[in-house]
């Protein structure tokens, strides 16, 4: 997590969540779905965008 959207996002300083499989391949592509919608919300935050909204998405 960025440093500089830390204060504004609750799950700081380190963001864990079960991806509920145990398949490896269902992990990879789910832990890169998340992986981007992080990067999303947190790029929102940066620029001053709307968390709420970042987190709809």
């Amino acid at each position: 997590m960025p440093g500089s959207v830390a204060a504004r996002d609750p799950r700081a300083p380190i963001v864990k969540q079960s991806l509920l499989t145990t398949d490896l391949v269902v992990a990879c592509a789910k832990q890169d779905l998340l992986e981007k919608a992080d990067g999303e919300l947190w790029a929102s935050l940066v620029v001053g965008g709307d968390a709420d909204a970042a987190r709809a998405k």
